[in-house]
Order: structure tokens, then sequence, then C-alpha cells
């Protein structure tokens, strides 16, 4: 008779690219990918539950409200993935400032993040961090003329998950050099979920969370 076994249960809680937009071959994003090659739950005996609440548009402050989503699902493992979103420029001709701003202002980016990956780090001791595998928009020049750029963000973010002993996935090895990864309006496409999902799987056999 086999012994039962609760489900090691797998949230991915972000924005797009979580959600797997832009996925033509609809197998899900790299979510889809990764709950197709492990080995399902059936009934107490082991396996894996996967959890998508991936949702377009969402920012890390979108994220710190609707964290308790994630709680709901009790996981056991919580990957985070959301930066491109908080980048998007407001263009001065539409903003009330009269200048290029972000989205997010750069203080609430960072006050979002912190208590987000405070309180990840509560809920579960298997949290990790991934980025996205693009410059977070197409206003790559006009987003680097801002004084808190990408590679700023990423440096905090890194400095947050050592201190909160969380590891990271900022930047994806298998989209160096790689091409027609994107669609055209600039989410991964299945080729680039595919890669995403070789990288993700990759970071969570070398950390032994899973099989």
């Amino acid at each position: 008779m086999m012994t039962a076994k609760p489900a090691t249960r797998i949230v991915c809680f972000g924005d797009s690219l979580v959600e797997g937009e832009g996925d033509v071959a609809c197998q899900g994003g790299w979510v889809g990918r990764l709950a197709a090659v492990l080995k399902p739950n059936h009934g107490n005996f082991g396996g894996y539950r996967i959890f998508n609440l991936g949702i377009g548009g969402a920012t890390a402050v979108d994220l710190r409200m609707r964290f308790g989503e994630a709680v709901i699902c009790r996981p056991d493992i919580l990957i985070i993935g959301c930066f491109s979103n908080d980048f998007l420029i407001r263009p001065a001709a539409i903003n009330p400032s009269g200048i290029d701003e972000h989205r997010v202002a750069s203080f609430d980016m960072q006050r979002a993040w912190n208590e987000l990956l405070g309180d990840a780090t509560k809920l579960c001791d298997k949290v990790l961090i991934v980025g996205s595998p693009r410059d977070y928009s197409e206003n790559v020049s006009r987003q680097r003329s801002l004084p808190y750029g990408p590679n700023e963000h990423k440096a905090f973010i890194r400095s947050l998950c050592e201190r909160y002993k969380a590891p990271q996935l900022l930047d994806y090895p298998s989209f160096v050099n790689e091409s027609d990864v994107r669609t055209e309006f600039d989410h991964p496409n299945a080729k680039g979920y595919d890669l995403m999902f070789k990288d993700i799987y990759a970071k969570l056999q070398q950390l032994k969370w899973v099989d």
C-alpha cells in the first residue's frame, strides 16, 4: 500500500510573462511548460501542483496588493516574476508633470518589492525571484535617461534577495545572442518561452527544489 504524500505546491506569481501572453503554441508560457515536465499530483501520492497567478499589466505595487492570492494557494515554492510594467514610460506629452516618468515611482517600486519579498519569505522558505528576458520595454533609451533605470533596479533587487536569502534569476543565459524570440508586442513567443522555461527549470533543479 502506497504511503500518502501531499503534492508540492508551486505558485507562480507575476505579470504577463508569468501568465504566458504571446505564447502562440498555447502551452501556457514557461509555467505551462514547467507543469508539463513535472510529475502531476494524483490523489495523495506526491507529485506537483502548479498555480499560475500571472496577470498582464501587473506592477510590483499590484502584486503587493494581490499577495493574498498567493497565501490562499499555500505554496511550498513561490516564484515571483514582475519587472517590465514598473518601467513603462508615462510620456511627457500625456503626463501632468510635463516630463518623462516611470509608470511607478522608484520609491514605490522599492517599497513594494521590500514588503513583497519580506512577506514572501515569511510565507514559504523557497522563494525564487525571476526577471524579464528583455530590457523592460521598447522605450529603452528613454528609460536609461531617467535617474532610476533597469540596471539600478536589478542591483536593488539583488541586494534585497541577499538580505532575505532568496535566490534570483534576473538574467536568462539562453537568451544571449538569440533572435526571433519575441512577439511584435515585445512578449516572448513560443521559442522565447521555451528558453525561459529552460533556464527557470535548470535553476529549480540546481536549488534541488524539484526533481
